[in-house]
């Protein structure tokens, strides 16, 4: 049985944002909170529209904490700070307008605001500054704001009570919430009168005011507090809560945009969990929780983005936050849930950025700029070659000297135009808010000097040195045999001008003018002294016998010694080398930081043998114990070795080290180890080598008695071969194996055969390759002399092409045969050609498609029957094209091929209809459809908007009654309270509430429809239509007594409701 309900509805139920007192070590995925708050906020009754697409109060609050844990204080991150934000409004892609609440006025939540400090709205207004450079919306993003006392030790802030808005124009996602601000910036217009966000700080904090981001350690910086509280009123937030173990999510049946990316940690959308559920109360408490959108998890390194979820559920921080534990010591850290003193973070970070693209912000804008650089003057001759730089982004003008800069995003920065023999023209403070082209830059020419002279050595007077190097400005000249150079084009300016020979000191002199063409110079450079070193090397020790032959080399000389092991090595310039001694048979040696500053005489050096050892062994066919193989060649370190009858080698003298050891014999593949270690005499080793084959044959046309072809591909093992002109081939060293074997050559189908197996030498093979052809033509439109039809597939044997630009395809490699050819195109009747002859090239072809013909569709949608009052918002869909009905419940769709399909009409709330095998073959006007509610009755919700008068009595009846019938408040409804009647049978109705003032508010003809919601807010002295003076309990005189008249209201009302009255 159903039941009409009324339940006047007293909202005393509090939000407990409870968090632990005390400190605590964090760790884990619960770290980061470490201290106490005792904060106490009631709950807001969310307010529905009339329609049903907006509620105000929908967003709790959302709490920002003081960070206790030691590592969390003074920590800055680097970046723009929000003074440069500010300094630059000319940058910002949105805008602001703040609402201060004055002393003594309260927060929505009851909390007493005091004076706002102008230091305070300075650094709030910087916070919407940075928020202003990232986010883009033409409607000015409203704020209210309270400066209050909390009493709270740990809670710095808290914003909440956004309204939230669905189905409006603009809105990439039907059937979802979108917070105010974001559903203002998508639609392009002002949606909602209240305000989009409402903040509160709390003033028992010590605050930074400053907004430099350098906040000392013990204050807070209330430039980054605020820029996360206006965060979360831009949608950084979601719906989902966890209460006496069950988690739940949405209002009204919808989610909130941010709640859609939500996903646990095997990918499963939380908007598919049942709500309320003990099962999602888990998710949200999983420390396993993830925002799952293309943007945020790009910024993240591609991977999804974890939330914060504790193990117990904490209202104003889980869920709405980013995880602490992985972003809390990252350049994202803005938006976990608690910040320490000492710290400030002006940018929100990638990942924050991310997220609220995927939400539907537009987070940047940028510009373009081109122009002209010019040589001397703007109207001087075009400069190529020079580049023009800005916002980290550069171009080069072209030979015209133009550029061309875009993506720059809007701000003011330094523009830079340069070149190499030019001066740089630096601009500051170069603005970029819009698109600016024909821009004019020139630059002045910096004038060049030459200058010439001699190069001498020891003095001015000495001889003349050839071969020195003159550099300076980055120019060098080489001094020719009689000393003299030249350098031309020498930027005016101060340079370091160096001088250098290979046997003399390098002289520089830095500050060196060049103002003028300067001739007749004379350089000189100084000798460098040389040395002689000299002396004898022995085997083995400083005492062994001495050692000839041996090469000693330094500073680029070397010398050998003769038998009586003795070198000398002279013109070494002083310096620090390498001395380096070696003699094949010996370990070279290798001195580093040999210093020759003097002549060095008697110096002992000595080398060591390097020891040798022998290796012997057996080489084998195929394995390790295969037959013995003999005249194999066993090859290390320059030694050789053939084995025996038996397979045996032996090889002496080999010496100490790491060689590549080669092992082959014509017939087999050859072995070759490298890095073998050779450190002691080695016995009874054991090798063995592969064999291998080879194969050989003809290629023939057509069949295996065709004429020879030459020049066919033979593959095989990585091994080819090309047929000669008696259409022979031969290919050898084929390991053991099966492989696939191709045969092919132009014009021919390519043979392959897998599996082909190598286990002999194999001549005499003879294969052959079919001829093969190319089909190619033109597709058209409608006949075969309409227009040529680009992007027409053509499909032959397995093959296809898709026509050009002009029409035209080509399919080549087709071998003779009878097939089917398909044309086809979307939008075109497909074309299937069978029996098609391939037996020749064939071009020319012509064919045709014929365009599908397209129809239009329109209608109405009716609720419960094709008779039933209109319904709007319903989604018609048809072969991929959609359609919502409008307020009269029309719709229309165009542009629909004639075919069969799926047809499906829905709305939230209402039973989907899909039809299939819907035709259309013709245009289909007048059609009705119509839906069945999911629920069969819908609630009447009533709200006292009175500020200071309660409602005494409250009347409802059936807009086909002439009666209002009884009183249905049990007491008076006090201001603000709401009665909700649930069970109502959809109908129209009558509404009439009196106030204890004696005055009257009265609605009449409101619907109420299955499944949905009908708020009406009752105002004093309002009226929705004219009274028209229905008879009820306080009219007298021509009415029989009360109990009759309650008692025909309550039978009249149970007939229209099936249902029976209950208060």
């Amino acid at each position: 049985m159903r039941k009409w309900k009324f339940t006047t509805c007293f909202f005393l139920s509090f939000l407990m944002i409870l968090l632990t007192t005390g400190s605590v070590q964090a760790q884990g995925e619960n770290a980061g909170l470490a201290a106490g708050a005792d904060l106490v906020l009631p709950a807001l009754e969310p307010q529905l529209s009339n329609d049903g697409l907006m509620l105000d109060n929908a967003v709790p609050p959302l709490v920002i904490v003081a960070d206790p844990n030691p590592e969390s204080q003074n920590i800055q991150v680097p970046g723009p700070s929000a003074a440069e934000a500010l300094a630059a409004p000319e940058s910002a892609i949105s805008s602001f307008t703040f609402t201060y609440l004055a002393a003594g006025q309260q927060d929505l939540w009851g909390k007493s605001c005091g004076t706002f400090p102008e230091g305070a709205k300075t650094a709030f207004q910087a916070a919407a500054a940075i928020w202003g450079n990232k986010v883009q919306s033409a409607v000015p993003i409203t704020i209210r704001a309270c400066w209050s006392n909390l009493g709270s030790s740990t809670i710095l802030g808290y914003s909440g009570a956004t309204p939230i808005i669905r189905n409006f124009a603009g809105a990439p996602r039907l059937d979802t919430w979108y917070e105010q601000s974001l559903a203002n910036a998508l639609a392009g217009s002002r949606l909602g009168q209240n305000p989009d966000m409402h903040i509160t700080y709390n003033s028992g904090f010590n605050w930074y005011f400053g907004t430099d981001g350098q906040p000392p350690y013990g204050q807070h910086d209330l430039v980054t507090v605020a820029a996360h509280e206006i965060a979360h009123g831009l949608n950084f937030s979601g719906t989902a809560q966890v209460s006496s173990g069950l988690g739940s999510y949405g209002h009204s049946g919808y989610p909130l945009i941010y709640d859609t990316f939500m996903q646990s940690g095997t990918g499963t959308p939380l908007t598919s969990y049942t709500t309320p559920s003990a099962g999602l109360a888990a998710l949200l408490t999983s420390s396993n929780l993830w925002f799952s959108g293309a943007n945020a998890n790009a910024a993240n390194g591609g991977a999804r983005v974890k939330m914060y979820a504790p193990s117990s559920w904490t209202g104003g921080s889980s869920y709405s936050h980013l995880d602490y534990s992985t972003f809390a010591g990252t350049v994202n850290k803005m938006m976990v849930y608690s910040i320490g003193s000492g710290s400030a973070n002006h940018d929100p970070g990638p990942v924050t950025i991310g997220l609220l693209k995927d939400l539907g912000w537009s987070t940047t804008v940028s510009y373009s700029m081109s122009g002209t650089v010019r040589q001397g003057s703007t109207t001087g001759a075009v400069l190529a070659g020079a580049t023009v730089a800005i916002a980290g982004k550069t171009a080069t003008t072209s030979s015209t000297g133009t550029f061309s800069i875009t993506g720059i995003p809007a701000g003011s920065y330094t523009l830079t135009i340069s070149k190499a023999g030019f001066y740089t023209k630096t601009t500051t403070g170069y603005v970029v808010n819009s698109n600016r082209s024909g821009l004019e830059f020139y630059l002045t020419a910096v004038p060049t000097y030459s200058m010439s002279g001699t190069m001498r050595l020891g003095s001015t007077t000495g001889p003349v040195l050839a071969g020195a190097t003159v550099a300076i400005a980055g120019r060098t000249a080489v001094t020719t045999s009689t000393g003299t150079f030249t350098i031309l084009a020498i930027p005016a300016g101060t340079h370091t001008l160096t001088m250098s020979h290979p046997t003399c000191i390098t002289k520089s002199v830095t500050g060196y003018l060049v103002d003028r063409n300067r001739s007749g110079l004379v350089f000189y450079l100084t000798a460098a002294p040389t040395y002689t070193i000299s002396g004898t090397v022995r085997q083995g020790s400083l005492t062994g016998p001495v050692v000839g032959g041996v090469t000693v080399a330094i500073a680029g000389k070397t010398a050998l010694t003769g038998s009586t092991g003795a070198f000398s090595i002279p013109g070494i310039l002083a310096g620090t080398y390498s001395l380096v001694l070696s003699k094949p048979g010996y370990i070279t040696k290798t001195m580093t930081g040999f210093v020759v500053n003097a002549n060095r005489s008697g110096i002992v050096l000595y080398l060591s043998v390097i020891p040798t050892y022998s290796m012997s062994g057996t080489v084998r066919h195929g394995s390790v114990t295969g037959p013995v193989l003999a005249g194999a060649t066993v090859a290390i370190a320059g030694r050789t070795a053939i084995t025996s009858s038996t397979g045996t080698f032996s090889i002496a003298a080999i010496p100490s080290g790491t060689h590549t050891l080669v092992i082959s014999k014509a017939g087999y593949i050859t072995k070759t180890v490298t890095g073998y270690v050779v450190n002691s005499n080695q016995s009874g080793l054991l090798f063995y080598l592969t064999p291998c084959y080879s194969m050989s044959g003809t290629v023939r046309i057509g069949s295996l008695t065709g004429p020879v072809l030459a020049g066919a591909t033979v593959a095989i093992a990585g091994k080819t071969a090309l047929t000669s002109s008696t259409g022979t081939f031969s290919i050898a060293s084929i390991p053991i194996g099966s492989y696939t074997l191709v045969i092919s050559r132009t014009g021919f189908v390519t043979k392959t055969v897998t599996g082909y197996l190598v286990d002999r030498n194999r001549s005499g093979l003879v294969f052959y390759l079919a001829p093969s052809y190319t089909v190619s033509g033109t597709v058209r439109q409608t006949s075969t002399i309409g227009p040529v039809l680009p992007g027409a597939t053509v499909a032959i044997a397995g093959r296809t092409t898709t026509t050009s630009s002009i029409g035209t395809f080509s399919i080549a490699g087709m071998p003779a045969g009878t097939y089917t050819l398909v044309i086809s195109k979307s939008g075109f009747v497909t074309r299937t050609i069978l029996g098609f002859v391939v037996s020749s090239n064939r071009s020319g072809l012509v064919y045709y498609l014929t365009a599908v013909p397209v129809y239009s569709m329109s209608g109405t949608v009716r609720q419960g029957s094709t008779t039933g009052a209109v319904l709007a918002g319903a989604t018609v869909a048809i072969a991929g094209k959609t359609a919502t009905t409008g307020s009269t419940g029309t719709f229309g769709i165009a542009g629909i091929a004639a075919g069969s399909y799926t047809l499906v009409i829905s709305k939230a709330g209402f039973t989907t209809k899909t039809t299939t095998g819907y035709l259309v073959n013709g245009n289909q006007s007048a059609l009705v459809f119509y839906l069945v509610p999911v629920s069969t009755s819908g609630t009447i919700r009533v709200v006292n908007a009175s500020s200071s008068l309660s409602i005494v009595q409250l009347y409802i009846s059936p807009t086909s009654s002439p009666y209002w019938g009884s009183n249905l408040l049990p007491s008076a409804l006090p201001p603000g309270w709401v009665a909700t009647a649930s069970g109502v049978q959809p109908n129209s109705y009558d509404l009439k509430a009196v106030f204890s003032n004696g005055s009257s508010y009265i609605r009449y003809g409101f619907t109420v429809v299955a499944g949905m919601t009908t708020t009406i807010n009752a105002v004093p002295g309002a009226s929705g239509a004219v009274d028209l003076q229905k008879s009820d309990e306080i009219a007298g005189g021509n009415m029989v007594d009360e109990g009759n008249r309650k008692e025909m209201f309550m039978r009249q009302l149970m007939q229209q409701t099936g249902g029976e009255l209950k208060r």
